[in-house]
């Protein structure tokens, strides 16, 4: 994306602040280095999101590999060159995935093609809903979840 980026991480323990404190900081030296440039990349902090993952993980992925997409970058999303699309299909032979941990989201179905017909069905219309939000709250789930994590 040309002003943001998603990630999609799952951590056991609440170290992820710290875990986005240093990619972020990584980052921007990397792009400063490339552009000869200096100071800030980021305007704002990272927003995270604490996810209901029975219902809401796989939705979430679809968003993410949307996203290129929406916003006109792509006509489909496995040829957009920063996504890790590509590795949940199983033909990443054009990025680097050591890093991209495919099997929980793809635990959910048989296999890679059932993966690309989701994605294909479009993000739903609660999914929209929330990300179109000016103001998004911090937790995507059930009511249920929602009161017991606030």
């Amino acid at each position: 994306m040309n002003n943001h980026y998603h990630i999609l991480i799952e951590t056991p323990d609440a170290n992820l602040n710290k875990a986005m404190q240093h990619f972020g900081g990584r980052l921007a030296k990397q792009i400063n280095k490339t552009l000869n440039a200096d100071g800030s990349l980021f305007r704002d902090r990272y927003k995270a999101l604490l996810i209901d993952s029975d219902r809401y993980l796989m939705q979430v992925s679809r968003y993410i590999h949307l996203n290129p997409v929406e916003a006109g970058l792509t006509q489909k999303p496995e040829h957009y060159k920063w996504s890790s699309y590509q590795a949940y299909l199983g033909i990443s032979d054009k990025i680097d995935t050591h890093f991209i941990d495919t099997k929980k989201i793809l635990s959910y179905l048989k296999n890679n093609e059932d993966y690309q017909y989701f994605v294909n069905q479009g993000v739903d219309k609660e999914i929209k809903g929330f990300y179109s939000k000016k103001k998004k709250p911090s937790i995507i789930g059930s009511k249920e979840f929602i009161k017991d994590h606030q």
